[in-house]
């Protein structure tokens, strides 16, 4: 995503106010102003806050005409290379383009009369608004570039796909099928040595899957992997509930039951992780009214709100249910009995259908690989890793996963996922066995501790 190009009208909006004269660097070029001396500064300002407004109506011009290309409430779409992008919006495309064009024409403009002028017509503050000036003139030049590649659907070894962004609105986005070569380039190259470090850099046993994305061949590097230095074995409970699969219509009504089911009887703060949005709205549904009559508080994430918020509100719960998705993956710590039960609702393959996964299978397919086993099972290995990674933070943690996912033991690849817990699963349909289990295996845990 770092290597790729996001265009939507909130990136418009967001450097325009880097730059305006509300909260941007107009805005402290203007308070620096010396009075009666800085004329020719005050009108290249005034050009230059002229000329975002237009910029921001013909992007979301620009947003509404690629609303017949995504319709509402459908899925991220490729934009095959035949198609023609400046058909769909010829109008507000041109607009859009030469508007950034004068932004970025006014805003050099006013950082040569800055430099011209200098102190005669600012206070030191102002002088030193200068880099950051020349900094926004390059970002809205390099914006202009973006969309003209975007728009032309250039670089080969792209995808280039449109979705929408937390408000709904279409966005164009560009990225690498693979991101070897540029990380080469710009950043293995430049150093003498580099040292990657993480839990999740292995799928299974394997580093291979990591090198082939990174671009090193196996002779290239060295590569170690330590133990845990936590016995986790001794620290995690592990459970498979058997039944119904993720696919099966009435799997999100049997995971809301076990989701009851474990935040009654525990009373301990529970993450489940679900992978798309659709079930936790069917799962917010069915264990929101139980949960509510039982004293015990629900958190959701929504479609593209930030997890601390959410995660700083789950710590400070006691029994708390946080549904999440996306970002709580990954990136969020919760030791102690900020969690003490992750539940994984399905195995985190990723979408098929997605334009990125698309480009990267096709490639795969190209080159005689084979998608599912070379790309989607790796990567949801990784991201399983991940997702049971968010438990076990210190040394003294206790606590328990659960996967509600029965692939896990019934299908052939379910082995390498498998490997991936602490310790041997129970697998049972039970519910109600699962949850004595667990409880049983708490009050061990704290009778041992206040021995």
């Amino acid at each position: 995503e770092q290597l790729g190009v996001t265009l939507g009208i909130r990136d418009f909006s967001r450097l325009a106010g880097r730059t305006d004269a509300r909260s941007g660097v107009l805005r402290l070029l203007k308070r620096a102003l010396r009075r009666g001396r800085g004329g020719a500064v005050a009108e290249r300002i005034r050009v230059a806050e002229e000329a975002i407004p237009p910029v921001l109506s013909h992007a979301a011009s620009f947003a509404r005409d690629l609303e017949r290309l995504l319709p509402a409430g459908a899925q991220p779409a490729r934009i095959a290379r035949d198609r023609d992008l400046a058909g769909v919006s010829p109008h507000a495309l041109d607009q859009l383009l030469a508007s950034i064009g004068s932004l970025v024409r006014a805003l050099e403009s006013l950082g040569e009369t800055v430099d011209r002028e200098g102190r005669a017509a600012l206070k030191p503050e102002g002088l030193e608004a200068r880099d950051e000036l020349r900094a926004r003139a390059l970002a809205w030049a390099e914006m202009e570039r973006s969309l003209r590649s975007v728009i032309g659907l250039e670089e080969k070894g792209s995808a280039f796909y449109l979705d929408r962004d937390d408000r709904g609105t279409p966005r164009l986005n560009r990225r690498p099928v693979r991101v070897g070569s540029a990380l080469r380039q710009t950043l293995f190259l430049l150093c003498d040595r580099v040292l990657l470090t993480s839990a999740t850099l292995r799928a299974g046993s394997e580093f291979g899957p990591l090198l082939e994305a990174l671009g090193f061949g196996p002779r290239e590097v060295r590569a170690e992997a330590l133990p845990s230095p936590f016995p986790l074995e001794e620290q995690v409970f592990c459970a498979v509930q058997d039944g119904l699969e993720p696919n099966d219509p009435g799997y999100p009504e049997r995971l809301s039951e076990l989701i009851v089911d474990l935040a009654t009887s525990l009373r301990r703060n529970t993450l489940v992780l679900l992978t798309s949005y659709q079930m936790m709205d069917q799962v917010a549904e069915r264990c929101g009214p139980p949960l509510k009559r039982a004293g015990i508080r629900l958190l959701r994430q929504l479609p593209g709100e930030a997890a601390a918020p959410l995660a700083e509100a789950f710590r400070a719960g006691e029994g708390t249910v946080l549904l999440g998705a996306a970002s709580f993956w990954e990136g969020v710590d919760f030791p102690g009995t900020a969690l003490e039960v992750l539940l994984i609702a399905r195995l985190p393959f990723p979408v098929p259908t997605d334009p990125l996964m698309e480009a990267r299978s096709e490639l795969l397919v190209a080159e005689g690989g084979d998608p599912f086993r070379d790309l989607a099972l790796p990567e949801a290995v990784l991201r399983f890793r991940q997702g049971i990674g968010r438990l076990i933070r210190t040394a003294g943690d206790r606590g328990a996963v659960i996967v509600a996912d029965p692939r896990l033991t019934r299908a052939s690849y379910g082995r390498v996922f498998a490997a991936e817990l602490p310790r041997r699963p129970l697998v049972t349909a039970s519910r109600a066995e699962l949850s004595e289990r667990v409880r049983r295996w708490f009050s061990r845990e704290e009778a041992a501790c206040h021995a």
